[in-house]
């Protein structure tokens, strides 16, 4: 799975790093004001993708630098994700956008890992290999055929996942009303918009739009498709 995606990308984008499961670490994820190195990994790419197994309050990882799980508490700490360059987060795995565990609430959880990343793509259900395409069909999708970042992912797992897979988009609320730098739509929150819900990555169309640092984000919203 992970060879296809790469092929795919290699057709579109620079890639700055890829790294099997006995090279990636929990460190790669972390900021680098939580002793992290995501400066050079995660936050120093527009795209990044991953896959293995989670749960709706972490990742894991085979390896155990600094250990083998990143918690959202760990998303969260020092100056999160998308403070340098990340705009978009997508996890193969199971249930990590979950609506509720013991922890909280998808927002609670996972919102605050906000701080300049745009949209954070996951799944509400166990996750599946299906034909292993999830992560081709949803590079083709964002470039090939021009769909936004958002439907990529829902029209992957349409293509990839059996039936009764929910696939979830998350991404931030802003009040700011100016929807053309942002690639916002009205939310049926008053006052309140969905920012990067209308937006294209980066070479297509207008690409991507602007940035919202953690201190402007008014909340989160959430779609759930599912297949």
């Amino acid at each position: 799975m992970l060879t296809r995606f790469i092929a795919e990308m290699n057709k579109h984008a620079f890639k700055e790093y890829s790294l099997d499961s006995t090279k990636s670490k929990e460190v790669h994820f972390k900021d680098q004001d939580n002793d992290g190195l995501d400066h050079c990994f995660v936050d120093n790419v527009d795209i990044s993708a991953y896959i293995g197994h989670g749960s709706g309050n972490d990742i894991t990882f085979v390896t155990s630098d600094d250990d083998s799980n990143l918690t959202f508490t760990d998303a969260q700490a020092g100056k999160a994700w998308g403070n340098k360059d990340m705009e978009y987060m997508a996890l193969l795995s199971c249930q990590v956008l979950r609506e509720t565990t013991s922890n909280g609430n998808w927002a609670e959880r996972w919102g605050p890992s906000f701080n300049g990343m745009h949209l954070m793509l996951g799944f509400q259900t166990n996750a599946n290999v299906g034909r292993h395409n999830m992560l081709k069909f949803y590079a083709e999708n964002m470039y090939s055929k021009e769909n936004t970042v958002m439907m990529s992912w829902f029209n992957a797992a349409l293509n990839d996942q059996p039936d009764n897979v929910d696939a979830v988009v998350m991404g931030p609320l802003i009040k700011n009303s100016n929807k053309k730098d942002y690639n916002s739509v009205l939310s049926t929150i008053p006052d309140l918009y969905r920012a990067h819900w209308s937006e294209k990555t980066w070479g297509v169309g207008s690409g991507p739009g602007t940035d919202i640092p953690r201190n402007d984000v008014a909340g989160w919203w959430r779609v759930v498709s599912t297949v």
